[in-house]
């Protein structure tokens, strides 16, 4: 109840403050320049409620005066009931209500969740740590201003508290000391709560008490100059004739209900209903329509609540401009959400965009057109016809509601199959599942989930000591995968050749989920049939489920399949579950913005949010769940004398979760400070200069080779190491633009440039080959000397790499990813282009755009 509440009151305010704050300190780079930005714009939105709240109290204190006189003769010659009595009848013919006192309190009641939400936000804030501004050394501690020997004085709440007295004087000038203790206690009681608080919080409630000092002295002078303003309330019950309003309630109220149920109910039921399975966590204990909640305690607080407030405040005029506004802004986020912004690209669900969204010059000009129409049009229907907009707001709202409803049920659908998830799950730091032999030969298979080739030899020229750990080993960045993206890149690496996307569709009647079944099982059945000792862990897209899923391993007990994505790491549950709450609201802020607007709103990803101040490096997102999986090899690994041989595999995300890490030894920290640390470009041994675009991906990569490495040196300590086969490879690459020669057009061949290393028994120096090799050799490699004329299990087929030389290979571009939307026979590729590659991918001319072989 305690979370329902906050995201319903505070929040909405939090969220205004918070966006107000990143776009100041993105564009001044200074985060005092931000406090002081953020407390004027606070004070600019809140000045209409304080005004009216200050009219409120004004006619309650006139009130309260002008039945003093009978009041007090009551309450002084009559007791107990009859005094009762008499204020109830006295009250009656006056036309107030006992609980209209409670109007003398209506600014300090609006002050408390604005407080709460800067108090939580600027608490917490990460910016502030070592941030000077003025003569304040450290926004993110007490002031410490005055220094009196070993002792300190924090000078920024005492000038707080001084401010807050001077405004409190000013403006109960003349009142009785019944009306002005109030506000002395309360500077008291700021005093005592920020006194030990970090000044760049005091420095902003300073700020706001300077405002409303100067607010107090500009209304004191206007009304000794004469100029002192009608009364805002009538004390009477009845409004005059004059403050009558012509947009009757049930118009606002049915206008801010359709806006919090599309932005908090419809915009994220759909996103989720798009691919429920990628918002329910690895062990199925988050149900994903906890964001739609959310999201919607969120809407409602913004709309039915906080525009409620502004407009129960308001003069009847401005009621009257407050319901046009809105009933313009329910068109404009009609129109923007339904007919523009669409087709933006892939999204992950952290609703973030693998590509900065697009926009052509006619969804731009078109969206700008159509909306100045609606406003237009809607200005004429709200001449016209206000009256009766509730009957069409009620007709929106409903379908509305409906839509949303249907999205629901959807998710709920996949979430009754959810039990698919597996409770076959590892700790990482104590279950030992992966056995290597001493005397056997083993063979392990790592896949780094879109680990990129190219970025290989500059990872090793700037960690050398990474040649030393990776001795035996050949990288071959001249290496192409099938696809650029996993529904198409795993079948091929861990199938061959005949699980290319040519071969797979010409294996039209089969669905694409039994073919990758096939592809995930068929190197440990083979191995298993064969004596091997097999592990598998994680096997990627099984039943074309996202994760979780080893049920088809339940055929073969003599197979150990695990997950090892770490059930008890709540950390980094909490990190995702934080993450997506905060931002669906502003995903929903972003889809029904202008398209002109959209890309400034969505500000690559982060959404004007500091989303790492609660979702820092150590525990955001997939990341850390496969980072400590790596870190922890050691740990999972047992090592035995036995003779018998052993297959091991494993699939991690590490790569595909690109985070700023700590350099110069690219781990994850609570705060990472690369100021001074980071040149954005990396050279390899021949000097060949890699510009970083997006440096973060090159992070990620380098600390996957840093953590394996680590767990190479236990096998070489172990006597496991020669004895040991391994294959490190990716199923795709990843798009970044950053190396020249890979640009073919208007793609870039970094997305189809897998890493790819390996390692056979008694390999003794690193090396780097420049030749031709796909990630569909992973399997032959794997079988070659170990399994007499190894065919596969399932087709029959002979396991080989004869179809890399017999002919070029094609590679498709495809972006279609979404295996619960791409889940028929064949792979749905019309959205790219084909190539035709061989030999030295480097070379632009071995590239040729071919026709869809389909």
């Amino acid at each position: 109840m305690g979370n329902i509440l906050y995201y319903f009151i505070i929040y909405p305010i939090e969220l205004i403050i918070e966006v107000a704050f990143y776009t100041i300190h993105h564009i001044s780079g200074n985060p005092g320049i931000a406090i002081i930005g953020v407390s004027l714009i606070v004070n600019f939105l809140a000045y209409p409620l304080y005004k009216r709240a200050d009219a409120i109290q004004e006619a309650e204190r006139n009130k309260q005066e002008e039945m003093s006189r009978w009041t007090d003769h009551i309450r002084k010659h009559f007791k107990g009931d009859e005094r009762v009595m008499m204020l109830s009848a006295y009250y009656r013919e006056q036309h107030y209500q006992p609980y209209y006192t409670l109007r003398s309190s209506v600014s300090l009641l609006l002050q408390i969740p604005f407080f709460i939400a800067a108090y939580h936000f600027l608490s917490h804030l990460s910016k502030l740590n070592g941030a000077s501004f003025l003569f304040i050394s450290d926004l993110s501690q007490p002031d410490a201003l005055i220094r009196l020997g070993a002792f300190s004085v924090n000078l920024l709440p005492i000038l707080m508290t001084l401010f807050n007295f001077c405004s409190a004087a000013i403006y109960t000038r003349g009142f009785s000391w019944k009306n002005k203790w109030q506000l002395y206690a309360i500077a008291v009681i700021f005093l005592v709560l920020l006194y030990n608080r970090p000044s760049g919080l005091v420095f902003y409630w300073t700020l706001n008490n300077l405002f409303s000092l100067l607010k107090n002295v500009f209304t004191k002078l206007l009304k000794l100059s004469g100029n002192k303003e009608k009364p805002a309330v009538d004390t009477k019950t009845e409004p005059a004739p004059e403050e009558k309003s012509y947009a009757p309630l049930r118009v606002f109220i049915t206008g801010v209900a359709l806006l919090a149920v599309l932005m908090g109910l419809l915009i994220p039921s759909a996103v989720i209903a798009s691919s429920p399975t990628e918002f329910i966590e690895a062990d199925a204990s988050r149900n994903p329509l906890v964001y739609v909640f959310n999201t919607f305690c969120v809407s409602a607080g913004m709309f039915l609540l906080w525009f409620s407030i502004f407009y129960a405040l308001a003069t009847a005029r401005i009621r009257d401009r407050f319901c046009f506004a809105v009933f313009c802004l329910s068109g404009i986020f009609l129109a923007d959400y339904f007919f523009f912004g669409k087709n933006l690209g892939t999204m992950s669900s952290f609703l973030v965009f693998d590509e900065e969204p697009y926009y052509s010059l006619w969804n731009r000009a078109g969206n700008i057109i159509l909306l100045c129409v609606i406003i237009a049009l809607f200005f004429v229907i709200w001449r016209r016809f206000r009256k009766n907009l509730a009957w069409i707001y009620l007709v929106g709202l409903i379908s509305l509601i409906i839509m949303s409803l249907i999205n629901i049920i959807n998710i709920g659908k996949v979430l009754k199959d959810s039990d698919y998830i597996s409770s076959d799950r590892i700790d990482v730091k104590s279950d030992q599942i992966l056995t290597l032999s001493k005397t056997g030969k083993n063979v392990v298979f790592i896949m780094l989930d879109r680990a990129i080739g190219v970025y290989g030899p500059y990872i090793f020229a700037e960690k050398p000591e990474l040649k030393e750990q990776f001795s035996g080993f050949t990288l071959f960045p001249n290496t192409i995968s099938f696809g650029t993206c996993t529904n198409i890149g795993t079948p091929p690496l861990f199938g061959g050749y005949e699980y290319t996307p040519t071969e797979i569709n010409k294996r039209s009647s089969e669905s694409l989920a039994s073919k990758q079944n096939e592809a995930d099982l068929m190197l440990p059945v083979l191995f298993s049939e064969n004596g091997f000792k097999t592990t598998v862990c994680d096997p990627p897209y099984v039943n074309y489920h996202y994760a979780g899923d080893l049920s088809i391993f339940d055929a073969y007990p003599e197979i150990d399949a695990y997950n090892t994505r770490n059930p008890n790491a709540q950390p980094a549950q909490q990190a995702r579950a934080t993450t997506r709450k905060r931002v669906f609201f502003m995903y929903s802020v972003f889809k029904v913005a202008p398209t002109l607007l959209q890309r400034a709103v969505y500000c690559e990803g982060d959404y004007r949010l500091y989303l790492s101040e609660n979702t820092d490096p150590f525990t955001k997102a997939a990341f850390m769940d496969s980072y400590v999986v790596l870190e922890n090899l050691g740990s999972m690994t047992m090592v035995d004398d036995s003779p018998d041989n052993t297959y091991f595999s494993l699939v991690n995300d590490i790569t595909h979760e690109p985070q700023e890490l700590q350099l110069p030894y690219y781990e994850p920290a609570g705060n990472v400070r690369n100021s001074g640390l980071e040149t954005y470009f990396r050279t390899d041994d021949e000097g060949n200069v890699l510009d970083l675009e997006k440096p973060n991906h090159y992070y990620v990569n380098m600390a996957a080779m840093l953590q394996i490495g680590k767990w190479l040196d236990y096998l070489k300590e172990n006597g496991v190491y020669d004895n040991t086969r391994i294959i490190i490879a990716a199923d795709h690459g990843r798009r970044l633009h950053e190396v020249e020669s890979l640009l073919i057009d208007d793609d870039d061949m970094m997305d189809v440039n897998p890493l790819f290393l390996y390692k056979d028994f008694d390999a003794k120096e690193f090396n780097i080959s420049d030749e031709f090799m796909t990630h569909a050799d992973a399997p032959a490699l794997a079988v070659e000397g170990l399994i007499d004329n190894p065919v596969n299990p399932f087709t029959g087929k002979e396991i080989n790499s004869d179809e890399k030389t017999a002919h070029d290979q094609l590679v498709t571009m495809s972006r279609h990813w979404d295996v619960l939307k791409y889940n028929g026979n064949t792979f749905d590729t019309s959205d790219r282009s084909w190539y035709a590659v061989h030999d030295n991918i480097f070379d632009k001319n071995n590239w040729k755009k071919t026709e869809n072989p389909e």
